[in-house]
């Protein structure tokens, strides 16, 4: 009996040896474009890029705009600091670069068809437990400098309205846009 297994076992090694070993491929990325747009109720959220690829120290460009697009000639929103968040993934050292937002509550009159616009400052954070590398890199994405690697832009609002009951709406479009640093 022994020795019939270990032929066995010997046999299935051979066989599982011999078979054509087909290559791992890396599962594609998903491409982002230059913009994005996502439409919430009366809400247009609109994420851009000024080019897909810039030279590292360059100035990069990245703006948020927000439109009502209602039947009304305005509307009130009511938000934090912004009604735009910009959370970027640097993919190339897997690094979280989060926004930050202040939290008082700024109301805000939007003309209909008329964008309210933001640009992108920067963003990151670390504290005295953060690995070194990453230290170094927050400290280069705060001063307004990308280095080099592919990023992710994960855009965002975050506002409410009122109707005249004072009933609150909630709007959270979100739209994703990429650029990568040479």
């Amino acid at each position: 009996m022994p020795k019939t297994f270990l032929l066995l076992i010997s046999m299935l090694l051979l066989v599982v040896g011999c078979q054509e070993k087909q290559a791992v491929k890396p599962t594609p990325s998903k491409k982002y474009s230059q913009t994005a747009t996502t439409q919430q109720g009366d809400f247009l959220y609109e994420l851009s890029i000024s080019k897909p690829t810039f030279t590292e120290g360059e100035s990069i460009s990245i703006t948020a705009k927000l439109t009502y697009v209602g039947q009304a000639q305005n509307v009130t929103i009511y938000h934090g600091g912004s009604p735009f968040l910009f959370n970027l993934q640097e993919t190339t050292r897997n690094f979280e670069i989060p926004s930050g937002m202040d939290t008082p509550l700024i109301t805000r009159t939007l003309e209909r068809n008329v964008p309210y616009e933001e640009v992108y400052t920067s963003g990151g954070l670390y504290d005295e437990f953060s690995e070194p590398k990453l230290v170094e890199f927050m400290k280069q994405t705060m001063n307004g400098h990308f280095p080099k690697g592919h990023y992710i832009v994960n855009g965002s609002t975050d506002f409410y309205t009122e109707d005249p009951n004072e009933q609150k709406t909630e709007y959270k479009p979100s739209a994703t846009i990429e650029f990568k640093v040479q």
